[in-house]
């Protein structure tokens, strides 16, 4: 059973969509998404690891990001943030690329690279 001032308040959210003072969220202009760069961590066993940055302009937030490696690259499933670690082959040249979808389903890809995978001593 309805209270009247839960009716009262249901009455005027309704009064007030009517008269266009309330509205509903509106879409955000499109998520855009750039791989400023990686960077190597280490080397061992052949391959170094290496961190890259995803810099997301636009869209809704929460954003979600799946990493993928083009060329000379690997990276693990998740954790799905704006930097991920992977790894690339020693003394070559690599490239990324980077999907990102927000919390409204829109989503974008971008390459990176190619970076060169870097030998570090351990």
């Amino acid at each position: 059973m309805m209270t009247k001032l839960a009716a009262r308040a249901g009455l005027a959210v309704v009064g007030a969509l009517a008269l266009g003072v309330v509205s509903a969220p509106m879409a955000s202009a499109s998520v855009g998404v750039s791989i400023p760069g990686c960077e190597s961590l280490g080397t061992a066993g052949g391959h170094t690891r290496m961190l890259c940055q995803a810099s997301v302009s636009g869209g809704v937030a929460p954003y979600r990001y799946v990493w993928a490696g083009v060329q000379a690259a690997s990276f693990p499933t998740g954790p799905h943030k704006a930097w991920q670690r992977g790894e690339c082959n020693v003394n070559a040249y690599y490239q990324v690329k980077v999907t990102v979808t927000d919390a409204t389903g829109a989503s974008t890809t971008a390459p990176g690279g190619p970076f060169r995978c870097d030998p570090i001593a351990p």
